[in-house]
């Protein structure tokens, strides 16, 4: 009687485990990921977390400017340092015979030579206020600019490098090195002459790789402001219209109520 129910017993736990057995229909689809979740290692990190955490890091429009800045940099001052290495002050090497030529000049001044004759112990403070002015405000449309944008970002970069460029020479140098000479000789005679006489010289004044980028990437920053209008303020006017077009229709709609309603008043 024992062995009988024992028996019976094991049976009904063997049919009860085969009825609980994964099967075809009750097994979990691998392929649907509402119905089968891979289980994660002990510890993992959710990197997808981590980077909406760190957003204002990973944001496009950061690395562009942590990576070019510091190449525009290092490349105005090794042209600087080769200038000075290869070249005596005040030589001339024409590139472009009269129109380009290398002409290694220093400038006391800003760019383009200007504000040189200002007096030397007003000179240095007043170049590294506007340095860090300049730097601060490109920051600051920096951050609050579209974040998919990419050539406002270069544009930026350009004012910053070119901004560090020429602040660097005047800490270590008091001056600035210049050695692009640009002239309008190749216009011909009457061109220069007409030059001369309405300008003084038919010669750009002497630069360099920071004042050229300083001004590509102002000009940049300026069209990008002025004819691209970025996509929040284009947002908050779409929703502004929104607004007003719902605030006009509920308008009609209280009219038509308040018609409808001394109509049904006056019948």
């Amino acid at each position: 009687m024992g062995g009988n129910c024992g028996a019976g017993i094991l049976c009904a736990g063997f049919c009860r485990l085969e009825a609980c057995a994964i099967t075809p229909k009750n097994r979990p689809n691998r392929q649907n990921p509402i119905l089968y979740r891979r289980p994660k290692p002990i510890g993992a990190l959710d990197i997808n977390r981590i980077f909406a955490q760190t957003d204002i890091i990973m944001k496009r429009k950061y690395i562009i400017v942590a990576v070019l800045t510091p190449l525009m940099l290092l490349l105005d001052q090794f042209t600087k340092w080769l200038v000075v290495r290869h070249m005596t002050l005040g030589q001339t090497k024409p590139i472009i015979p009269e129109f380009l030529s290398w002409h290694y000049l220093v400038n006391p001044g800003a760019a383009f030579g200007l504000f040189r004759n200002l007096p030397e112990k007003f000179r240095a403070p007043f170049f590294l206020t506007i340095s860090a002015v300049a730097i601060l405000v490109v920051v600051y449309y920096l951050v609050i600019s579209d974040d998919d944008k990419v050539i406002f970002p270069v544009c930026i970069a350009f004012v910053i490098s070119g901004a560090l460029g020429n602040l660097i020479d005047r800490i270590r140098l008091d001056y600035v090195v210049d050695f692009v000479l640009v002239e309008a000789t190749f216009l011909g005679q009457g061109a220069v002459d007409i030059l001369n006489k309405w300008f003084g010289t038919h010669q750009w004044p002497s630069f360099n790789v920071a004042d050229s980028l300083i001004v590509v990437g102002i000009i940049g920053m300026a069209i990008d402001l002025i004819f691209f209008m970025p996509a929040e303020e284009e947002n908050q006017k779409s929703e502004a219209a929104d607004r007003e077009t719902d605030t006009q229709e509920d308008g009609h709609l209280e009219l038509s109520s308040t018609i409808a309603d001394q109509s049904e008043n006056e019948d």
